[in-house]
């Protein structure tokens, strides 16, 4: 599993995705999957999205705070539920792994 250093505010964490998940977020991105530049911004990606998901975990669940690997999720699932990724991350496939 990828690993992704995290910061909120002055808070720094690190975090796992699932393979897949981090290639399919890297495409989203638009980065090549599995490269130095996509870790670069997911963890960017990670940082800016936790810290407003977990605000709005604190406001939906009346105060009570989930984990960052579940904001962390959300908001992964949040960019890669888009029309056309699925066809993007074949066609990465193929080209990498042939």
């Amino acid at each position: 599993m990828p690993v992704y250093h995290v910061t909120d505010g002055a808070k720094r964490t690190t975090l796992s995705l699932d393979q897949v998940m981090a290639d399919y977020l890297a495409l989203a991105l638009g980065a090549v999957p599995r490269s130095p530049e996509s870790v670069a911004q997911i963890s960017l990606f990670l940082s800016d999205k936790i810290v407003s998901r977990l605000g709005e975990f604190k406001t939906r669940r009346g105060g009570s705070r989930p984990g960052y690997s579940a904001a962390a999720l959300v908001a992964a699932l949040d960019v890669i539920a888009r029309p056309g990724l699925k066809d993007r991350y074949a066609d990465w496939q193929i080209e990498t792994f042939g």
